[in-house]
């Protein structure tokens, strides 16, 4: 086929995912670098989180306590905290992910109200050791809290391109069931 003879079929089809995805989360996104590496799930973004940060906190603070995490996350089935250094924990946590079932070390370091990160440090699925997530958090000017988010996340047997889409839609869960479950403690 010659240049003048291509179809419509030839063109891509353009598809914003990031739309998509922003529509679906609970945060607002205020803006977005781009992945300087597309197979290696890196990005970081600005987004505002519906509640103050104290609020927000007590929801954070839950996720290291053993028999919490589970109802906030229904997809984290096992948590046991290996050990404890301040505010650094080292925590072993089973998850389902697209279906199955892994067992998975994470380092989670809580510095409130400013910092949550977490860390994957072993894996027997799809999340690569070393992958990570950081947030910082600060007031927003609408009474939310206003967080930025930078991510360096790696899943094993998942084609790059599809990469930030799946980090960024499991990430959004993880919001809409943190917003969840803060809504359920004020009732």
């Amino acid at each position: 086929m010659v240049d003048s003879e291509k179809s419509s079929i030839d063109e891509p089809i353009p598809f914003d995912f990031e739309k998509i995805f922003n529509s679906l989360s609970p945060r607002i996104l205020i803006s977005e670098a781009p992945a300087s590496n597309l197979l290696m799930g890196r990005f970081t973004m600005q987004s505002v989180f519906p509640a103050p940060r104290e609020r927000l906190w007590r929801v954070l603070k839950l996720h290291v306590e053993d028999d919490q995490i589970g109802r906030i996350h229904p997809n984290f089935l096992f948590q046991r905290q290996v050990s404890r250094e301040g505010n650094r924990w080292l925590l072993e946590r089973k998850i389902r992910l697209l279906g199955r079932n892994y067992t998975t070390t994470w380092a989670v370091e809580m510095t409130p109200p400013e910092t949550y990160r977490w860390e994957i440090v072993a894996s027997d699925g799809l999340l690569v050791p070393g992958s990570y997530v950081e947030n910082k958090y600060t007031d927003a000017e609408d009474g939310g809290t206003k967080v930025s988010t930078t991510v360096q996340m790696t899943l094993k047997g998942v084609p790059g391109f599809l990469q930030n889409w799946m980090i960024k839609r499991n990430l959004s869960r993880g919001d809409d069931e943190d917003l969840e479950y803060l809504k359920k403690m004020q009732t």
